[in-house]
């Protein structure tokens, strides 16, 4: 009798010790996979070749600012910017001096972006976009300002070649009052960039646009 009560014991504690340890495993495959989760929302929402974030997440960022601005009653601006003569750049250096020079690019405008709500995306090819949350357009001009003079500083050096760059940048700044419209803000920021294109570039534009 004492021996089966010993044995059921010890039978009791293999299980307890058995599920203690399946938990435990459980428990680690769970972490590994929030974790792989989470990498992979971060993939889904970064510009591989730029490491800034991809137009998806500046698309649902915009949103949420705008909402933001409205509710609060402060300023959102936008700074569209654009590459000038990419295309010159291509052609002459080839797709992997291209990608350099859209690296560097980005690493100028991070370089400038000082407060933890600002961000910057990869609009799309050579284009990009940086939002500014509660910034008067003043205050959006002048780093645009800042990035511009930076980039036409910039020196891309491959293979023995240097290659300069510069920017033209269109300004947007308001107090968002439709919610329902995101793209007015993009549309302005990128009326002023056309302008900027137009009459010159590397120049920084505001919309309103100028007489």
């Amino acid at each position: 009798m004492r021996e089966r009560l010993e044995l059921q014991e010890q039978a009791r504690q293999d299980l307890e010790a058995n599920i203690e340890e399946r938990t435990f495993e459980l428990q680690v495959t769970l972490r590994e996979l929030e974790e792989k989760n989470r990498e992979l929302e971060q993939l889904n929402m970064e510009d591989a070749l730029t490491k800034t974030k991809n137009r998806r997440y500046f698309d649902k960022k915009l949103l949420m600012d705008i909402r933001r601005s409205r509710r609060e009653q402060t300023p959102l601006a936008i700074i569209m910017l654009d590459i000038d003569h990419f295309k010159a750049i291509n052609d002459t250096y080839g797709h992997l001096t291209g990608d350099q020079t859209i690296q560097s690019a980005a690493d100028v405008i991070k370089q400038h972006l000082k407060r933890p709500l600002d961000e910057v995306a990869r609009y799309g090819g050579e284009e990009f976009v940086v939002l500014l949350p509660n910034t008067p357009l003043a205050g959006a001009l002048e780093i645009a300002e800042q990035i511009r003079k930076a980039a036409e500083n910039t020196d891309i050096i491959v293979a023995g070649t240097t290659i300069k760059f510069t920017l033209s940048a269109g300004v947007y700044s308001a107090i968002a009052e439709d919610i329902n419209n995101p793209s007015l803000f993009t549309d302005y920021a990128d009326k002023a960039l056309y302008h900027a294109k137009q009459t010159g570039r590397n120049r920084v534009v505001s919309y309103p646009l100028p007489d």
